[in-house]
Formats: structure tokens, C-alpha cells, sequence
């Protein structure tokens, strides 16, 4: 991740696929807009609320980095550890990757489905 995701839209977790280990946070197309969806793949460990304000994704800092070890019990790369704010919290995702992706979706439809 090169540079950091901003976002001032709300966000819902809207999916996670287990057989594939994805994680879909999608802010949903109104009139005026698109879908905003961020995708996770290769997730390992996420704690988060359902629901985003706002967010803002970078890579983990040091601190939250021994955390998710402590709290997932296991050794984990520092590239693969994204730090998710909103509204002042801190929350986590251990992933392979994230990719942004807009599109006109329906409600129902996964933009999963492409990756």
C-alpha cells in the first residue's frame, strides 16, 4: 500500500467469504454516486465495528502491529497489517492485500465476484 485510502463516506461491512478468506466494506451508490467498495483478500484476523463514518486505511504502526499478535497469537507480517480509522477509533485487518473498487453494482451483487 503506497499511500493511505481516504474516505468520508459511511461504510458497512457488507460481506466476508470464508472459502476465500475475503473481507467487502462497501459504501453503498446513492443518486449521486457509486459504490465505494474496499476488499480485503487474504484475511487472516479483523476486529471491527459493522458500521464506518468516515475511513481512513494505512498500513499498521508498530503498536498495533504487537497487538493483533498478542490478540491473534501468532507471528504476523508488519506489510500485512491495515489500520482502519473512523471517527477517532483504531481497528484492524490482517490481510494479503486491499484494492479500492467503484462500480455500479446492485445492492445484492458482490464485487467479490471479480476477484
Amino acid at each position: 500500500m503506497k499511500e493511505p485510502i481516504r474516505a468520508s463516506r459511511k461504510f458497512r461491512i457488507w460481506e466476508y467469504r470464508v472459502s476465500h478468506d475475503q473481507l467487502l466494506l462497501r459504501s453503498p451508490k446513492d443518486s449521486a454516486s457509486r459504490n465505494f467498495d474496499v476488499i480485503f483478500v487474504g484475511v487472516q484476523y479483523f476486529a471491527l465495528p459493522s458500521y464506518f463514518d468516515g475511513l481512513e486505511i494505512s498500513l499498521g504502526t508498530t503498536e498495533e502491529i504487537l497487538r493483533v499478535q498478542q490478540d491473534y497469537g501468532k507471528p504476523v507480517l508488519a506489510e500485512r497489517v491495515f489500520s482502519l480509522r473512523s471517527n477517532g477509533a483504531q481497528h484492524v485487518v490482517v490481510a494479503a492485500s486491499v484494492r479500492v473498487s467503484e462500480n455500479d453494482l446492485d445492492m445484492f451483487e458482490s464485487s467479490l465476484d471479480s476477484f
